[in-house]
């Protein structure tokens, strides 16, 4: 009987979603597919669309910013925060992180396709966005989601709502990430859910 070969991937993450994933709220990522479906009429989608990052099953690596630790071979994450410490070399991007230095491991659970912004709230959530909330006038303990009166992202059915927090914020890290107007150009995304498998301690 043949074993099933498991298969480990690279993935690269910001600070901001390493600090996500080692707090437990980040269980999903999205990732532009290119070519985009419809660039090549002709394709069926048999090879073209292959997920690059695997399937149910499937290893993830992660790579984020780090350096290494001049004196005894180790290395600093900076998505634990600053280094003080003048043995760290400077920081190098997370293209460069070596296999032996990546500290989370994450375990492919389902791979699907959809448009970016068909995210429902429960998977704008799941993938690890926080909504900035305000105390004021609230009682103890209380708080409501911080609304930005101006923001495009807050619209729903052509009235402002905070009925779509956390996909609002999702919808600013995305254009953050992946630069202005990125949100409304609406791409097909890789959905990736995953759970980790290993993952070092925040500092």
């Amino acid at each position: 009987m043949t074993a099933t070969v498991i298969k480990e991937r690279p993935i690269l993450f910001s600070a901001q979603m390493i600090r996500a994933i080692l707090e437990g709220r980040k269980t999903q990522t999205r990732r532009i597919i290119k070519p985009a479906p419809g660039d090549h009429p002709d394709d069926d989608g048999s090879v073209l669309y292959r997920c690059p990052y695997g399937y149910k099953g499937d290893r993830l690596w992660v790579r984020e910013s780090f350096s290494y630790h001049l004196l005894d071979d180790g290395f600093w994450y900076w998505a634990d925060g600053n280094v003080a410490d003048k043995d760290c070399t400077k920081p190098k991007p997370s293209i460069h992180m070596p296999r032996r230095a990546s500290r989370i491991s994450l375990e492919v659970t389902k791979v699907r396709v959809e448009r970016l912004r068909e995210i429902s709230e429960d998977d704008a959530k799941a993938e690890g966005v926080r909504i900035p909330v305000s105390t004021e006038g609230c009682k103890p303990g209380m708080g409501v989601p911080l609304m930005d009166l101006c923001s495009p992202y807050w619209v729903s059915g052509g009235k402002r709502s905070t009925d779509h927090a956390f996909r609002c914020e999702y919808a600013v890290l995305w254009d953050e990430i992946n630069g202005k107007g990125s949100w409304a150009k609406n791409p097909w995304v890789w959905v990736i859910e995953f759970r980790t498998l290993k993952a070092g301690r925040l500092s």
